[in-house]
């Protein structure tokens, strides 16, 4: 990651446990759970998500939805419908819809910012996420999507 100050910008993290060539329906799982590390300064457990970017490297331009969780959570299948326990949900930090995109070309890129949402890990200084599909996308193995997030860690 990059530290500039409190700042932190993480580095792109690829989702794991992809179904390449899967036709994924709206509000399916993509992929497994994973770990964005690094998101608060070391020690510090607290801080306020600012910005996440979406890496669409499969140039689908649909939406997704990630979901990020202060502790590991279970979750279904790839490919699957999205589902989370009553315990798990009590682990969500914040949902972020990627709705805008930006085309590339052979990619596409999708920015959000000015989120201000705050929040406490768990374990380490991480944060866990999900992907959640709105729409029908299916991915190439090549092209797994990246997402990393900016945060202003206290």
């Amino acid at each position: 990651p990059v530290r500039v100050g409190g700042t932190i910008d993480t580095d792109p993290v690829t989702v794991p446990g992809i179904t390449t060539g899967a036709a994924y329906a709206d509000l399916d799982q993509i992929g497994s759970l994973f770990e964005i590390p690094n998101v608060t300064r070391p020690g510090v457990f607290t801080g306020t998500l600012n910005s996440a970017r979406y890496y669409d490297l499969d140039d689908e331009g649909l939406q997704v939805n990630l979901w990020l969780f202060n502790a590991p959570v279970t979750l279904a299948a790839d490919n699957a419908a999205f589902v989370l326990s009553d315990a798990d949900l009590l682990k969500v930090v914040h949902v972020i819809p990627f709705v805008t995109f930006y085309d590339a070309n052979t990619g596409q890129f999708s920015p959000v910012g000015g989120i201000g949402v705050a929040f406490r890990t768990t374990v380490r200084t991480s944060l866990f996420a999900a992907i959640q599909a709105r729409g029908a996308l299916n991915i190439a193995a090549a092209n797994l999507p990246r997402f990393s997030l900016g945060v202003l860690s206290d």
